[in-house]
């Protein structure tokens, strides 16, 4: 009872690889009745859906190649390929004399599924954090941009076509402006990292900018 109603498949086949033992879990996995099974070849039952279940067996079997673990394909019954995670031991009887192999797997499909989701949500963080990084350090050269144009329009005295262009560059700075802001408001950036910075460079951009102020 026990045996049968484990949630992982199992199989025992004699040193000659004709099935023994096939659990109710096992039926669900592979698509086949124990009935169907019992007593035959497990190449001859595998073979032509499930070659490398088949291949792990008789490795097993003629080499007593055991694995606690590993990975392998199997086809169902609708030809699709269905991710087994298989373990293999050797069945022992009086004198430790080899009586067959045990194998026990497990159906991997809803844990593949888990992982690319987890995979890709990591993948969308680690870009949505970076392209929030990528705005923000837009923002700074645009503040000084948008700066430095009002500075001009102010002491040029421009008119015209000249005056137009000056405007419209002010105008569409301070769009942008608003789109990076929205945005960054949406992606929630994280707390800036902290590090060493040029600091007189900045100040004397900033002091260069203020001096071209009409207020100044």
């Amino acid at each position: 009872d026990i045996l049968q109603h484990m949630h992982s498949g199992l199989i025992t086949v004699d040193t000659m690889g004709r099935i023994i033992y096939y659990n109710q879990t096992a039926e669900e996995i592979l698509g086949y009745s124990a009935r169907e099974l019992k007593g035959r070849n497990f190449n001859e039952a595998f073979s032509r859906r499930m070659p490398e279940l088949c291949e792990k067996l008789e490795q097993a079997l003629s080499s007593e190649q055991i694995d606690s673990r590993s990975e392998l394909h199997i086809k169902n019954s609708l030809g699709q390929k269905i991710p087994l995670g298989i373990s293999t031991s050797i069945l022992q009887g009086k004198n430790n004399r080899k009586r067959g192999v045990i194998a026990v797997f497990q159906d991997l499909t809803e844990a593949k599924k888990i992982e690319d989701r987890l995979r890709t949500q990591d993948r969308l963080a680690t870009v949505g954090e970076l392209s929030a990084r990528i705005a923000h350090e837009i923002r700074n050269p645009l503040a000084s941009i948008s700066g430095s144009v009002e500075v001009l329009k102010n002491e040029l005295n421009l008119d015209g076509e000249n005056n137009k262009l000056l405007e419209l560059i002010i105008k569409e700075s301070s769009r942008l402006n608003t789109i990076i802001t929205e945005f960054l408001q949406y992606a929630k950036l994280g707390e800036t990292p902290l590090g060493k910075v040029e600091l007189g460079r900045i100040v004397d951009e900033v002091i260069e900018i203020a001096k071209k102020h009409p207020s100044y």
